[in-house]
């Protein structure tokens, strides 16, 4: 299946041979008597890239082996049913991956398919083939004749058919969607949204490709948008969700106001698949947001002060939230941005930027309010008490736009009540810290800060720490260095990551963690940054927070502190 000047097309059986190629008669195959080949058949899997100005195919499409396409045909009762555009949009809101030569893996490779170019039963297929060549059937050989390997096969051919009957049963239900029409014009009162170029506007969204790049890559392509304006008596607000593997996302939106008046954009499914919210006082103040690198998974409506937030609609669990379109003062208008089905940004510009200010309005309130309202925050954001020091934390403009999420640890529990059962602190492989205490039943978040460490592997290296928190010894102090990298021909394109840690104690012990000791070569200039926090009395410290790359290296450490229990 391919697109050329902008017709979507179904072509006959093709092959690939360092080039993809297909006949464009859809009942034709590549090794038919009398195809040639040509050029004007090429095709390629790839979208091109924004600094390609040319490209040496005309066709960009998809390859979906046929049995697969049969089974689809079964869903939507005939092949010649299913709707070519729709799937190809869908399919197009998946970004490539990298390595597979823009192709999905099958995850079975036979150790005769490598590349995983084609499904487990062409595969299997293909495997009898050879045994057969080999070795012509023996009906006196108990090898070939064995029935509980034979009906072990089946089994198992079976089995797979069913996962991808599965798979194409959710792809079904995806095309299906209703996409909402809202026409050339919108009426009142949506019409009137500030402009696009309009500086107030604050985007949350998943790693929207072209935008902002980050280690985190791009995770969803945005293929059309609506802007609409937020009246004053917003009284209902739903959504409706779409599930892609172990993941959902927000398809649709729709706006209610309390005369009556209603805008639904995006993909609508089921009423099953729809989720609301009813604000009473009418008024939407603000958005809290899940999102993940490839879309929108929740939306959290804020109403009046005397009603807070609202409860989540999506699922927002295992996605980072953010609080960076709340605001105490309302949404001027909301911008709704879409891929082939799903809901990948929402922007909105709020009244009075979606901030008031402090009494206190120093650099140390401004930073923390920044990280706490405007960062991306896994599992969601750090507790009000929380003083996050953000001043301190040198990588705090990364986070205040586009996706870089941040996590936290609070390891010595709220107001520091298990820093008393606190024993050792442990680096392990240069990118995870772990904390262990003489009781059991310590939270396991409380326990680690990072990803898991591959412990096992041979390259692993650990730095161990004692510490007696039974006998009072707290942590008093810590140095900070972190890393700036520019790159010399490209220096608007830099990276920060974590150097090292040196943590002190009330006993006079210390320990020195180092992250990142490596030197990135001559195209690359280093810039050290270093911050020491000492602790205030009465203000311990009760958590790590940072970012963390997603191959390997912490990109940053914050402190946390609070008001001792």
């Amino acid at each position: 299946m391919n697109v050329n000047d902008g017709q979507v097309a179904l072509t006959g059986v093709g092959s690939y041979d360092g080039v993809w190629i297909a006949p464009p008669n859809p009942e034709a195959r590549y090794n038919d008597d009398g195809y040639t080949k040509p050029d004007e058949d090429l095709f390629t899997l790839r979208r091109k890239s924004a600094n390609e100005k040319t490209s040496p195919f005309e066709k960009r499409g998809f390859a979906i082996h046929d049995a697969c396409w049969q089974l689809l045909g079964e869903a939507f009762k005939s092949p010649d049913s299913v709707p070519l555009d729709r799937v190809f949009q869908v399919l197009d809101s998946f970004l490539e991956i990298p390595g597979y030569e823009y192709q999905a893996s099958w995850g079975r490779g036979y150790g005769v398919d490598d590349d995983e170019y084609f499904p487990w039963e062409l595969c299997s297929k293909l495997l009898r083939l050879l045994q057969d060549e080999d070795r012509p059937p023996n009906a006196a050989d108990p090898v070939a004749s064995d029935f509980r390997q034979n009906t072990h096969t089946a089994r198992e051919a079976s089995a797979n058919r069913d996962h991808i009957l599965k798979c194409v049963q959710r792809l079904v239900r995806i095309v299906e969607l209703d996409r909402q029409d809202v026409g050339q014009s919108m009426a009142s009162p949506w019409n009137n949204a500030p402009e696009p170029d309009d500086d107030r506007w604050l985007t949350v969204a998943g790693g929207l490709e072209g935008v902002s790049p980050t280690f985190f890559g791009f995770g969803c392509r945005e293929f059309f948008h609506h802007r609409v304006a937020v009246p004053e008596d917003i009284s209902r607000v739903s959504v409706s969700t779409v599930e892609v593997g172990p993941f959902s996302y927000v398809s649709g939106v729709s706006l209610s106001t309390s005369s009556g008046q209603t805008i639904t954009l995006g993909y609508m499914g089921p009423r099953d698949k729809e989720e609301c919210t009813h604000l009473n006082p009418p008024g939407l103040k603000g958005l809290n947001i899940a999102v993940g690198i490839s879309g929108i998974h929740a939306i959290q409506c804020v109403g009046s002060e005397s009603t807070g937030p609202a409860d989540w609609l999506g699922c927002p669990e295992k996605a980072p939230m953010t609080r960076r379109l709340g605001s105490a003062d309302g949404i001027v208008g909301l911008r709704f941005g879409f891929d082939g089905f799903r809901l990948v940004s929402i922007a909105a510009v709020l009244k009075a930027n979606g901030v008031t200010a402090d009494d206190d309005d120093s650099s140390e309130n401004t930073a923390d309010r920044q990280l706490k309202n405007s960062a991306l925050w896994y599992p969601y954001p750090p507790p009000d008490r929380a003083k996050l020091n953000g001043e301190l934390y040198h990588p705090l403009q990364s986070h205040l736009l586009g996706f870089n999420p941040m996590f936290w640890t609070r390891f010595g529990g709220p107001g520091g009540i298990y820093l008393k059962h606190l024993t050792k602190i442990s680096c392990y492989y240069k990118q995870v810290l772990v904390f262990e205490y003489n009781r059991d039943d310590i939270p396991k978040q409380c326990r680690m800060f990072g990803r898991r460490p591959k412990l096992q592997s041979p390259y692993a290296t650990s730095v161990h720490f004692d510490i007696d928190g039974p006998g009072g010894e707290r942590i008093v102090g810590v140095n900070i260095r972190h890393k700036v990298w520019k790159e010399l021909e490209e220096p608007y394109f830099t990276y920060e990551d974590l150097g090292s840690v040196e943590i002190f104690t009330s006993l006079g012990n210390s320990c020195y963690f180092a992250f990142d000791d490596e030197e990135e070569g001559d195209e690359w200039t280093q810039t050290v940054k270093e911050s020491r926090f000492l602790v205030k009395k009465g203000m311990p410290i009760t958590g790590f927070y940072g970012a963390q790359n997603p191959t390997a290296w912490l990109a940053g450490l914050g402190i946390m502190t609070e008001p001792e229990n």
